[in-house]
């Protein structure tokens, strides 16, 4: 029988996994406004989000996920993860510039300050139907108000289709409201922000009903 016998290394780790185990964190008070980063995951049972500033946790955010989001793929599962995030933590992040969002897809992409974002979209574009369907036309010379890149990506009158895809355009509504757009811009200014860089059917109608 061979004796068990710990380490001065494993009695380090054992007691810092017990202090870790024990030890309750208490959230901090909002300092400013910078420093914020917000981290978000999703699973096949809920959403989960953490608000951060310096490294200090502010608070937590989660809840199960709806019924019609148990079909969602895990990427958009985690889009709708930061969409929740934004909208619980609005009055935070209102007139705030450059928010970190941290959420890793399985894509590979980090959503971060809407840069990748537009790597997002013109990958789900393959994801919709009627953006697959445009693409065919418009290799076929039929449409002329959609053009398409040599990386494959659909544009109409050189701004970026968005497809229907999971939370991705309600993520992008609720990037605007928490850009540098305004502090809270109404769904006129709203559309014509976005419709310099995005572009998809009814996109004004859906603003309006934001």
């Amino acid at each position: 029988m061979v004796k068990f016998q710990l380490s001065d290394d494993d009695e380090k780790s054992f007691a810092e996994l017990k202090i870790r185990l024990t030890k309750a964190y208490v959230l901090t008070v909002l300092e400013g406004s910078d420093g914020y980063v917000i981290y978000c995951d999703a699973s096949r049972v809920g959403l989960g989000c953490v608000l951060m500033q310096r490294g200090k946790v502010i608070t937590y955010g989660s809840r199960k996920i709806m019924v019609h989001e148990k079909n969602y793929p895990t990427h958009d599962l985690k889009l709708a993860a930061v969409v929740f995030a934004l909208k619980i933590w609005r009055h935070y992040l209102y007139g705030v510039h450059g928010v970190p969002l941290m959420s890793i897809l399985d894509s590979g992409v980090t959503i971060q300050n809407g840069t990748e974002l537009s790597l997002v979209v013109k990958e789900k574009q393959n994801s919709d139907p009627i953006l697959i369907e445009l693409k065919g036309t418009v290799h076929n010379q039929r449409v002329e108000v959609f053009f398409q890149g040599e990386d494959g990506v659909l544009c109409y009158q050189g701004r970026l289709c968005v497809p229907d895809v999971g939370e991705l355009r309600q993520y992008i509504f609720a990037e605007a409201h928490n850009s540098s757009y305004s502090i809270h811009p109404g769904a006129t200014k709203m559309y014509r922000d976005l419709r310099e860089v995005y572009w998809w059917n009814d996109m004004k109608r859906d603003i309006a009903y934001l």
